[in-house]
């Protein structure tokens, strides 16, 4: 027999596992349909610390806490005795190394002309007997061939002249030699030491660059736009290293705390550029690059629609520029 109490307790069943699939297709299509888009999120402000990067004295102090401060605005100034000293001794090493190449190379051109001077004298010497000699071997043919007469042993190497003239060119030519050896034994070792000040130079150089970058980050400004929250040091504070010197709470949000299902998180990867878009106004976005990933867990209230089935999503943080005009808590849309 029919039982019409039944078949409805049966169908009643499965309308209600209907209506709370209906309900999760839903959820999961207003948060994370992939068409629409990937995540959804909120734009947070975060407060950071400026801090010490080496131990210092703190020289001044340009702000007060309650203050609004700009994005590059100088908040205090630190300063390193030791680290100006080692600046001060690099500089002068770096000058003094310019002024001894000056001079090894003042000095190598001396001993250049020295050679040429002293060694060139017997070349000269040797060069005009040469000159001499024949001259006066043209003047033997002239009167020769002036006479009529012809002397076969003028043009046999057996000529006397003709000896001495090759002994000559011969002696001239070891002598060049001797010259040319001695020249470029003093250029090598000139090579080798300019090299020595040229090595030893850039190696002071980029010593000297780290310092200066290291002093140039002791004076601290602020990254951002916003409000100093607070300041932990004094004028004339000693400190370590590594110590919070002034916390800022950014005007505007710098990160964003987005949620994305499984299926929508293979979308992103760290280093990626997102487009960050307002949900109440669609012409209010900013890029952001992500910059990790959390655990996966329950939207925040805000996000979650009035239904007794709770959406979840992985955290993805996002960081973007602070200069832009998102409010914080706004709830934005990550493409």
């Amino acid at each position: 027999m029919y039982n019409f109490a039944t078949h409805l307790k049966v169908n009643g069943y499965y309308l209600l596992t209907a209506v709370l699939f209906i309900g999760i297709l839903f959820i999961s299509n207003k948060y994370f349909k992939g068409s629409q888009y990937a995540a959804v999120g909120l734009a947070e402000t975060r407060s950071y610390k400026i801090n010490s990067d080496k131990s210092a004295i703190v020289s001044k102090i340009f702000t007060n806490e309650g203050e609004t401060v700009n994005a590059g605005d100088t908040l205090l100034i630190l300063v390193n005795p030791g680290l100006e000293i080692e600046i001060g001794k690099t500089s002068r090493r770096i000058n003094q190394l310019h002024q001894e190449q000056i001079t090894e190379d003042q000095v190598t051109k001396a001993e250049l002309d020295f050679i040429e001077a002293s060694e060139g004298i017997v070349l000269e010497e040797l060069e005009s007997d040469m000159q001499k000699l024949k001259a006066e071997m043209r003047l033997n043919e002239t009167l020769n061939s002036e006479l009529g007469k012809k002397n076969d042993s003028d043009s046999k190497s057996g000529n006397p002249k003709q000896v001495e003239l090759t002994s000559l060119t011969k002696q001239y030519n070891k002598q060049q030699e001797a010259i040319n050896l001695k020249k470029l034994e003093v250029k090598q070792k000139h090579a080798v030491a300019k090299a020595q000040f040229s090595n030893q130079i850039e190696l002071l150089q980029k010593e000297l660059e780290l310092l200066q970058h290291q002093n140039k980050r002791l004076v601290k400004t602020a990254s951002t736009r916003g409000v100093i929250q607070s300041i932990y040091v004094k004028p004339s504070e000693q400190i370590d290293a590594y110590t919070a010197l002034i916390s800022v709470n950014p005007i505007h949000p710098t990160t964003v705390v987005a949620y994305a299902n499984e299926r929508n998180r293979m979308n992103f990867e760290i280093g990626q550029k997102v487009k960050v878009t307002a949900q109440r106004d669609k012409d209010l976005f900013v890029e952001g690059t992500i910059k990790g990933f959390g655990s996966v867990t329950a939207l925040p209230t805000i996000l979650q629609k009035s239904t007794a089935v709770a959406a979840y999503g992985q955290e993805i943080f996002i960081e973007i520029p602070a200069e832009n005009n998102f409010a914080n808590g706004e709830k934005v849309i990550i493409r």
